[in-house]
């Protein structure tokens, strides 16, 4: 079955220096794209350069707002080594840079090497057990496309229940129940309501300045845990740091985005 988020992220036309988008507003926040959905519909498009297929690292710098729109993506391919090939992007529209990309690629069914895991997968109650996103968040298109649930023990703030640490916890999966891959693992950590709000309440915007998505194995499963935490914010200039897990508990993805909060006056 193909779902939603293969055919919003179909390449049209792919030549030596570019490819052609047309970017979907399924995973729109209002009526802008989602930040992680333009990283991975972007990402699908680098890696018809390179012979290493997987993101194992993909930065984003966002520099204005992308439309739902036709979009160019313009290759600089960096260098091509035996287990990793890195590459530069630029989504253009309308002449103008939208967003700056460097990536890295590999192969991850054959990357070999020694496991630590310093973390627990995160302290969720089961999935039958937690709140809905519609129960929790304003309405977002994006999250139509998803099954997303979260532990009722951080979903005060939508009532005015902050706490003191900003951390959420949540169930995601997509609602055809169809498994991720490499590159829709690299949406999901956009996906979540910014978690300073369990502090602020949703009382503003908090736009994307730059996020790096590390993924680490590629995922065999149709349902993921997510924590994201922010720890310091200063001057409304915060990091959120969001760990993805499968259901077996293996790590699948690290990332961090540097995010502005902009309070409603």
């Amino acid at each position: 079955m193909t779902n939603n988020f293969s055919l919003s992220t179909e390449i049209e036309n792919t030549q030596d220096h570019y490819a052609d988008l047309q970017i979907s507003d399924l995973w729109n926040v209002g009526s802008i794209p989602n930040g992680g959905y333009l990283m991975a519909h972007c990402a699908k498009a680098m890696a018809t350069q390179l012979e290493h297929k997987d993101p194992i690292s993909v930065t984003a710098y966002y520099l204005d707002k992308t439309d739902n729109a036709q979009a160019r993506l313009e290759f600089e391919p960096l260098r091509a080594g035996k287990s990793v090939s890195t590459i530069s992007a630029r989504l253009m529209q309308e002449g103008e840079e939208r967003i700056r990309f460097t990536a890295a690629f590999s192969d991850l069914s054959r990357t070999k090497g020694e496991n630590y895991i310093g973390q627990k997968t995160p302290d969720i109650a089961d999935f039958s057990a937690c709140l809905p996103v519609a129960e929790i968040a304003p309405h977002l298109r994006m999250y139509e496309q998803f099954n997303m649930r979260f532990d009722p023990a951080c979903c005060g703030w939508n009532k005015g229940d902050f706490r003191e640490k900003a951390e959420m916890n949540a169930w995601l999966e997509f609602k055809d129940q169809s498994k991720f891959d490499v590159y829709s693992l690299l949406m999901v950590p956009d996906m979540l309501p910014p978690v300073i709000f369990t502090r602020y309440g949703a009382n503003g915007w908090v736009p994307t300045i730059e996020m790096t998505v590390n993924v680490r194995a590629i995922p065999e499963c149709s349902r993921l845990q997510l924590r994201a935490r922010t720890r310091y914010m200063t001057q409304g200039l915060l990091e959120e740091d969001v760990e993805i897990w499968d259901d077996k508990g293996n790590i699948l993805v690290l990332s961090r985005q540097l995010a502005k909060l902009r309070l409603k006056s």
